[in-house]
């Protein structure tokens, strides 16, 4: 189209609820300036398409209060809640140990609910005990009065509703060892728990949801605690799945209506994985999150004396991403695959340009012989068509008038460019044996790392070895003592929260 008339981009959407910095990482990812929207609010509370509901009509009292109080002091006073976030230290025991005892006792107060919720003789004095247990206070008050209008007014099968709904504990650990943990302990930590109270029971159903389990088996989880017995009727509590342990892996894409109850096994490494998590509980009834810290974890530690504070900004505590688009070892490992696609679009264009009669003489140019032909030909402009679209292709120039994204040294990524052209323009030159690009990446004197397959296709981890001597800035040295290197590192994994799966393993290998 031409004159006034321009053709309207695609608008390009993405979605996500925890976000920190999203103008630097499209910059450096795309190149591009983005538009919010919505837009955070004029305060914690509002937004431009989200507001606290207001209080309930059928409370006189918490409607009269909601009109009393400053705007910034009634949300959180008279506006229903949807999920409430509780912290709790463990003393003198590992988080595994305070999870599953934490756990086993919750498992225990949900039976004995549910098995006297069923029996028509105790069914009120389970209302009236689960009603005296209602913290005190207003809002208390509130909740209390609530579940005494469900008992007098005949509507005991609600109260049965809302108890089956944290009938299934969401356990999240931060690895797989931790569940497995956690699982193998739990049941005989909850059978032991209903004996002391009186209760015979030694069934006890619980799950793992982590990476390494199929996803049908996973499928199969969600479908079963999914189900409802409202209609169906209740069973007894020990042929229903009570407990689901999961990692990182059901913080996405894991949608379960029926999920109410998380407890957290030590705080996950990054807070947008926190909030992911425990937003899987509380979507359609109130939702209850404990976090049980890793002891030896400061930053855990923390957050627990600052819990108000913390939960209460909790979406403003997102990190924003790591990402650099300039890492000189990141666009090294890549240069392969700029490659691989400058012969893939020569060949679509050489194949274009045929035409239709001459279109099966064609002959593609993932091929070593083809590829070492045209750099002997003129091997300078081999290296200089190679380089100058790698430089496109890693966006060298930037985008745009402001020429969005481009480098500061922008010489020094040029230069580079240009050596690694210029070498695999010699490396294709002197090539003696016909083959296909994936075994030239193969070849040991390949001047480049293969391409990218996967994002698991990076280089090998490092091994981190201690030097045997220590050299001071005046010259003098000393021998580095193993024990006290096995002391620091056993403080920098207390720092991470996982000393107590890793100090065995130090120990044997400086001691072998």
């Amino acid at each position: 189209m031409t004159g006034k008339f321009t053709p309207r981009l695609p608008k390009i959407i993405a979605a996500t609820a925890t976000i920190s910095d999203p103008e630097r990482q499209l910059k450096t990812l795309y190149q591009r300036k983005p538009l919010r929207y919505p837009y955070p609010g004029p305060d914690i509370y509002r937004s431009f398409f989200a507001e606290p509901e207001a209080a309930p009509s059928v409370n006189n009292a918490r409607v009269a209060l909601s009109k009393q109080l400053p705007s910034h002091l009634a949300p959180e006073a008279t506006a229903p809640w949807m999920r409430l976030y509780v912290s709790l230290m463990t003393n003198d025991a590992t988080h595994t140990v305070t999870t599953v005892g934490v756990l086993s006792s919750f498992h225990a107060v949900i039976t004995h609910l549910w098995n006297d919720l069923l029996d028509s003789a105790k069914s009120q004095a389970a209302i009236a005990e689960l009603a005296a247990s209602v913290s005190p206070g207003s809002l208390g008050d509130w909740r209390r009065k609530a579940i005494e209008r469900a008992s007098t007014e005949g509507r005991a099968d609600e109260i049965m509703a809302l108890v089956d709904l944290h009938r299934i504990a969401l356990a999240y650990v931060t690895n797989k060892k931790g569940g497995d943990q956690i699982i193998d302990a739990l049941h005989s930590a909850v059978v032991q728990k209903l004996q002391m109270a009186g209760m015979l029971q030694t069934k006890f159903l619980s799950r793992l949801i982590s990476g390494g389990i199929d996803m049908q088996e996973i499928q199969g989880v969600m479908k079963e605690a999914e189900t409802s017995f409202v209609q169906t009727g209740y069973p007894q509590v020990g042929e229903t799945l009570r407990n689901i342990v999961a990692t990182s892996a059901i913080s996405h894409g894991v949608d379960v209506d029926r999920f109410n109850s998380m407890f957290f096994a030590g705080l996950p490494s990054d807070i947008a994985e926190y909030i992911q998590a425990s937003s899987r509980v509380g979507r359609t009834h109130v939702g209850f999150v404990m976090l049980l810290p890793t002891p030896q974890s400061r930053r855990d530690r923390y957050v627990i004396e600052t819990h108000d504070i913390f939960h209460r900004f909790l979406e403003r505590m997102i990190a924003p991403p790591a990402v650099e688009r300039w890492s000189e070892a990141a666009i090294d490992r890549v240069r392969a695959s700029y490659f691989q696609t400058w012969a893939m679009l020569n060949d679509a264009r050489n194949f274009l340009g045929l035409p239709d009669s001459r279109k099966s003489e064609f002959v593609t140019q993932d091929s070593t012989t083809i590829l070492s032909r045209i750099a002997g030909r003129d091997p300078l402009a081999f290296a200089n068509d190679i380089g100058s679209f790698m430089l496109a292709s890693m966006g060298f120039a930037g985008k745009g008038p402001d020429a969005l994204g481009e480098p500061v040294a922008g010489d020094y990524y040029r230069t580079r460019t240009d050596a690694a052209s210029q070498s695999l323009s010699r490396s294709m030159r002197d090539l003696n044996y016909e083959a296909r690009l994936r075994r030239y990446w193969e070849e040991q004197d390949s001047t480049l790392k293969k391409p990218m397959t996967s994002l698991r296709d990076v280089d090998e981890a490092g091994l981190i070895v201690a030097a045997d001597f220590d050299r001071s800035a005046s010259g003098s040295t000393r021998i580095m003592d193993a024990a006290d290197i096995a002391a620091v590192m056993k403080a920098i994994r207390r720092q991470r929260g996982d000393a107590a799966e890793t100090d065995g393993e130090i120990d044997w290998a400086l001691e072998d």
